[in-house]
């Protein structure tokens, strides 16, 4: 009876642990679509007029897009970041929620390592999957900076907060268009194409696609193995969704 009562406890406490980290990914997807959505890409241009409580006249607004953890625009990017996995940085529309609050807002996301220590001393290393954001105050120094995609991202790892625990697997993919010179590359973009006609541009998918250990499988598996595909394949649980960009507009 003993050992019945501990089999269904251990089983109760994985059941749980595998619920808590399907809750956290549901979690962290409504945040990025969020952001996803809003996009905002535009080339260098002279928009006096450009809408929104920020006036940005004459300059560019990129999003920085890495498909392999390579550091193409020369970002300040943590050093603990996971290896050859992307991330992605840039500029959201948000609706505005007060009268003088910002209505854009500056973002990122990657996965990056973390030590954590518990009350009795002991480390723990893990993986996890960050959001970078700033405050409206940094949003707005960073958009007057112009188009420099350093100018736009500073000091990553002071602004980001964990999103979702124990990730192993972060897989970004943009639908480019088939047009010959118009798909998403490595480094700062300034639009995302799609199908298109004139001046208008319909905004590509792009596919997320997240990877969590449950945490009893977090606890056993060393850091040297977290990355492992038959590891992720058997421990792992995989969340994906797809979201359309917003349009835009060439000027």
């Amino acid at each position: 009876m003993v050992g019945m009562q501990d089999q269904m406890s251990r089983a109760w406490t994985n059941a749980n642990r595998r619920t808590d980290a399907t809750r956290e990914a549901r979690a962290a997807f409504q945040v990025i679509s969020g952001d996803l959505a809003g996009l905002l890409t535009r080339q260098k241009t002279n928009m006096a007029g450009y809408p929104g409580s920020i006036a940005i006249t004459n300059a560019g607004l990129p999003f920085v897009y890495s498909s392999n953890g390579a550091n193409p625009a020369g970002l300040r990017l943590p050093s603990n970041l996971l290896p050859n996995s992307p991330f992605l940085f840039g500029v959201s529309s948000r609706k505005p929620s007060a009268a003088n609050a910002l209505d854009l807002a500056v973002f990122g996301y990657y996965l990056a390592q973390t030590n954590t220590t518990n009350l009795s001393g002991f480390v723990t290393t893990n993986y996890n999957l960050y959001r970078y954001t700033l405050d409206p105050s940094g949003t707005a120094a960073a958009l007057s900076g112009g188009d420099n995609p350093l100018s736009l991202f500073p000091s990553v790892a002071q602004n980001s907060e964990i999103l979702a625990r124990n990730a192993c697997g972060l897989r970004i993919l943009f639908y480019n268009s088939t047009d010959s010179g118009k798909a998403v590359t490595n480094g700062a973009n300034y639009r995302v194409f799609g199908p298109c006609s004139a001046n208008f541009y319909s905004g590509s998918k792009v596919h997320v696609e997240l990877s969590i250990y449950p945490e009893d499988a977090a606890l056993k598996l060393p850091l040297s193995a977290w990355t492992n595909a038959a590891n992720i394949q058997r421990y792992a649980r995989s969340f994906e969704f797809r979201v359309d960009l917003p349009r835009t507009i060439t000027h």
